[in-house]
């Protein structure tokens, strides 16, 4: 039988309802799926009218069945929120998955399935050495052994290793994708600033990179380079170990940074996290219906010393901050220190949980709003 959906994507439901009658010569795996309450949800045994089955005794053939009713009432669409996957595995939904079947001509049962072996849609390949399991996919030219590729994460797969043995495997990666941004830089009076570039990826965000730059000559990832940070020239680009994708990939630049600076006669505000900074909340409802997803944990690394023009003194720095939700799933540390002639700046950002759930998400978004403006805050220099 096909699936039922009680929720639909783009429209409201004002109300949804199946009633059945399932013999039963048929027996059904019944999966009841998503957040929405049910305002009709019965099930009781009936005898039924079998006209097909010869008479017996002179009385009407009937037969069992199982007779069941579901219903829901205003539902609203299900939106495309930021970090969710698959929306499909939301929607509220009710699923019949034939498992065994007894013909009343016959008396043994046929069985199919024993659980809901349909949701089933990808294959991949976890192979063992040493005692320890590298899942794989074929299909991937970036990702390295032990690394899946992003539309194979979830939570569980299924692995089978022969006939009688299989087991549950997480399909998640265990280890936080990080980004590494070293800046030292000199400011020049005139506010451009001028210096070495450092990054590093390593692995899902590595991977990521890899395929953003596939097939790429060193001139195309220049060119790709400028388009993403506005203001930027560089005198100088190298990167290595793009194409070992069990290593991190490391740049090192020589650039120069116009624009990011704001001059006047005798005073320049700074922002010195020029790049690689959360500009935009991705959460922005007021409530959430489904869980938070991301697809990886990760953590983003921005270091900054820049030195200042000679003749100017900070006159402004703002404060240092530290924001850690519940279970340290969410961290955030901004720090700003100023030296004789130098400023530097300690950012780092750490989401370290595959999945919250929809009662942490205002928290959540309060950590967005907060880090976002911290980040955004600037320096003031002035002249002695």
């Amino acid at each position: 039988m096909p699936d039922w959906y009680f929720q639909q994507i783009e429209y409201p439901v004002l109300w949804s309802e199946i009633e059945l009658t399932i013999p039963s010569y048929w027996e059904y795996n019944v999966l009841l799926q998503g957040y929405e309450s049910l305002v009709i949800n019965t099930a009781e045994e009936v005898t039924v009218p079998a006209p097909f089955l010869p008479a017996r005794d002179g009385t009407d053939p009937v037969y069992k069945a199982a007779k069941r009713h579901y219903a829901v009432q205003n539902i609203p669409a299900l939106r495309e929120y930021e970090h969710t996957n698959s929306l499909k595995n939301y929607l509220s939904k009710i699923t019949f998955d034939i498992a065994s079947y007894l013909s009343p001509h016959q008396s043994y049962r046929q069985n199919f399935a024993t659980t809901c072996l349909n949701d089933f849609n990808y294959v991949i390949v976890n192979a063992e050495y040493e005692g320890k399991s590298h899942l794989l996919d074929a299909a991937a030219a970036m990702s390295s052994i032990g690394q899946l590729p992003t539309y194979c994460f979830n939570e569980k797969g299924f692995c089978v290793k022969d006939k009688k043995t299989f087991e549950w495997l997480s399909l998640m990666p265990d280890k936080s994708a990080a980004q590494m941004h070293r800046y030292e830089m000199k400011l020049a009076a005139d506010g451009s600033l001028e210096g070495v570039y450092k990054a590093r990826y390593t692995n899902t965000e590595a991977m990521l990179l890899r395929e953003a730059l596939a097939d790429m000559k060193p001139d195309d990832i220049k060119q790709y380079w400028l388009k993403k940070h506005k203001g930027l020239t560089i005198k100088s680009f190298k990167i290595t170990n793009l194409d070992t994708l069990s290593k991190p990939i490391n740049i090192e630049a020589e650039i120069k940074i116009e624009g990011k600076t704001q001059v006047t006669d005798k005073i320049i505000y700074l922002n010195p996290i020029f790049y690689d900074n959360i500009t935009e909340n991705p959460f922005k409802a007021e409530t959430r219906r489904t869980p938070i997803h991301y697809k990886y944990i990760f953590n983003t690394d921005i270091s900054v010393k820049i030195d200042i023009p000679e003749g100017y003194i900070v006159d402004e720095l703002p404060k240092n901050t530290t924001l850690v939700l519940a279970d340290n799933s969410a961290k955030a540390s901004i720090n700003f220190a100023s030296k004789p002639n130098q400023i530097e700046l300690s950012s780092k950002i750490a989401i370290s949980q595959h999945t919250f759930k929809q009662s942490t998400y205002l928290d959540l978004r309060e950590w967005y709003n907060v880090v976002i403006a911290k980040q955004s805050e600037q320096i003031v220099l002035k002249i002695k």
